[in-house]
């Protein structure tokens, strides 16, 4: 039933920031991965954040949809009194956690200007000068 769904959201939404995780180590701006193509390394980052988005929304749907649960069964007149269930802080941390992952991948993406201009932000190689010319 719902729970089964729940989980599998829940579940679904943590494998996806596991990898978001490790599609961002490669494209964050520290680490020396595709170090040569700044570019491609910009795209890595924005798809990390992307991934983290949509991390975040199964986790907020997740999370959703058993509390609006839990809501239709409170006000159900047919339900039994000690049946009933109330939000409890796991419905809380899931929002919480939810709202952040989304905020997290929103920051990701807006960090990564695409199209800036034909300047790299990397500072250059250490070992070319001017025109490619080679400090000996």
């Amino acid at each position: 039933g719902i729970v089964q769904g729940t989980r599998g959201l829940m579940l679904a939404s943590v494998l996806l920031s596991v990898i978001s995780l490790l599609v961002e180590m490669v494209g964050m701006r520290c680490t020396t991965f595709m170090a040569n193509e700044p570019q491609q390394k910009d795209k890595v980052a924005l798809a990390g954040g992307v991934i983290f988005i949509i991390a975040g929304l199964l986790a907020l749907v997740g999370t959703s949809w058993y509390g609006h649960r839990i809501a239709q069964d409170f006000y159900n007149p047919l339900t039994p009194t000690n049946a009933r269930y109330e939000f409890g802080s796991a419905l809380y941390v899931g929002w919480g956690a939810a709202c952040l992952t989304l905020i997290g991948g929103g920051f990701l993406c807006c960090s990564c200007p695409i199209k800036d201009s034909q300047k790299s932000r990397y500072p250059p190689s250490r070992s070319s000068g001017p025109q490619g010319k080679d400090y000996v």
